[in-house]
């Protein structure tokens, strides 16, 4: 058997994990191509794996995000909106929006946050274990409040990061939580953020800066940092950095 090609002295799911582990979520249809450029077989199990396409970006163009959303088929996605004028957020969302039930992550980085979640404003909360928005360098208090899923709980979310966006994080009823990060997020009180964290007792990462608000905020240099802001002392010991 040691003549064989590894993907035939291997079980099928350990090689597809392989495969999945060599895709970034920055240019997945790069990668995926430059592996099924190995031979026929890798081509075949590639373009037959639906998961392995389930990345769901615009960093790549129009072209590659029509053609991951179609290869995924009915797995399971992370998708991911940067905002830089190639893929109109109205197009992303409508046809992403298709398959809102197989919706893994989201991931939005927009100066214009209120557009680009216009659609998922009124949809029913799907079951996303990780949410991550980013607004640039936007002062939250320019824009208007939005409130997601149409102020129902996002049930089952473990890894949230907000970054300046006018949302406030009450609304969004979190439990659960693994992972939280809140930078310039003014509109969260220390009672909120108290009362969120005893509904997370296995939060593993808390990252908190800048929850005072304040003004515009600059591009960081390399040598500048930002202090975090922790409104207590101690609660289940969570990492705070």
């Amino acid at each position: 058997t040691n003549g064989l090609p590894i993907h035939e002295r291997i079980p099928r799911e350990i090689f597809e994990t392989i495969l999945h582990l060599c895709v970034g979520f920055e240019t997945p249809v790069k990668d995926l191509i430059s592996l099924q450029l190995v031979c026929r077989s890798w081509r075949d199990v590639i373009a037959d794996t639906s998961f392995l396409w389930g990345t769901i970006t615009t960093e790549e163009g129009p072209q590659a995000f029509r053609k991951t959303l179609g290869m995924a088929k009915d797995s399971l996605l992370d998708i991911i909106f940067i905002d830089d004028g190639e893929i109109e957020a109205s197009e992303f969302f409508s046809m992403t929006g298709e398959k809102l039930d197989q919706w893994r992550s989201l991931s939005v980085e927009s100066e214009s946050m209120g557009g680009a979640l216009a659609f998922i404003q009124a949809q029913k909360p799907p079951k996303l274990n990780r949410l991550h928005l980013d607004a640039g360098y936007v002062e939250p208090s320019s824009q208007r409040e939005i409130v997601l899923f149409g102020g129902a709980p996002a049930i089952g979310l473990k890894d949230v990061r907000l970054t300046r966006v006018p949302i406030r994080p009450a609304s969004l009823r979190l439990s659960g939580l693994k992972s939280l990060h809140l930078d310039g997020i003014p509109s969260i009180t220390a009672e909120e953020l108290i009362a969120l964290l005893i509904e997370s007792p296995d939060l593993e990462i808390l990252h908190l800066n800048s929850l005072q608000g304040g003004g515009r905020r600059s591009h960081p240099s390399p040598t500048q940092t930002f202090r975090p802001i922790c409104p207590f002392t101690c609660l289940s010991s969570p990492n705070c950095t």
